[in-house]
């Protein structure tokens, strides 16, 4: 009697576990796709907005990309083509790079040219530096007591 009640449960289990499958297979189908189509989305964003940081720098700028695997590369913009470009590092070495790659753009600035500034703070920085000089000088001469006059 317990042989034959357990052999119709188990007939049950398995006979359930196929209607299961294709009530739940075309739902997970789905969502995989819609996963893979959000992937693609996101991964397609990423390359147009690497493109258009690196067209917007030009050729010859210096730049510092980091890769999606986490390696990170400094040196000049070379061509530039729909699909990729090219970094010509200070040695001379290019290397050819697919924007769908580029996870991070950066401008590249020496350690001497960050230091210093733009060319415009250095402009400002000595006219400030003049004018105290000036402003300066004409306290000295014009002392109070000989100014009143």
């Amino acid at each position: 009697m317990i042989r034959k009640l357990l052999a119709l449960m188990l007939t049950l289990v398995v006979g359930n576990l196929g209607y299961g499958a294709e009530v739940v297979a075309p739902k997970l189908v789905a969502q995989a796709q819609d996963n893979a189509a959000v992937a693609g989305k996101e991964e397609l964003k990423r390359t147009r907005k690497a493109k258009e940081k690196l067209e917007k720098l030009g050729t010859g700028a210096r730049v510092r990309i980091k890769l999606r695997d986490a390696t990170e590369f400094k040196g000049f913009l070379g061509e530039m083509s729909q699909d990729d470009f090219i970094l010509k590092d200070e040695v001379g070495t290019t290397r050819r790079v697919r924007y769908g790659q580029v996870e991070q753009v950066k401008i590249w600035l020496t350690p001497r040219i960050a230091k210093q500034g733009s060319r415009g703070s250095q402009l400002f920085k000595r006219i400030a530096i003049g004018t105290l000089v000036v402003v300066g000088l004409l306290v000295v001469m014009c002392a109070p007591s000989r100014c009143q006059e």
